[in-house]
């Protein structure tokens, strides 16, 4: 295995779980059980837990639905994108 790809599998793996748990923290936030923000964003309710445990990254359309859905302000959004 060479060790850029696992460089690169490590950075990811990190960025998914800061991921998932800043966007746990903005629904818990919002006082929305993984079922509330699930039905507003229109995604599985497993796909929630998968994305705030670091298992699953959201797709685009995902991310942007789950934005919309906890209605996030613009800063808010910037803030999850400078996770990275």
């Amino acid at each position: 295995m060479d060790f850029r790809d696992e460089e690169r599998r490590k950075k990811e793996s990190e960025y998914k779980n800061r991921l998932g748990r800043k966007l746990k923290e903005l629904r818990l936030s919002k006082d929305m059980s993984q079922l509330d923000l699930a039905l507003e964003a229109d995604l599985a309710r497993t796909q929630i837990s998968r994305i705030e445990n670091g298992q699953a990254s959201p797709t685009v359309l995902s991310f942007l639905n789950i934005v919309n859905a906890l209605n996030l302000s613009k800063d808010q959004v910037l803030e999850l994108m400078d996770l990275a």
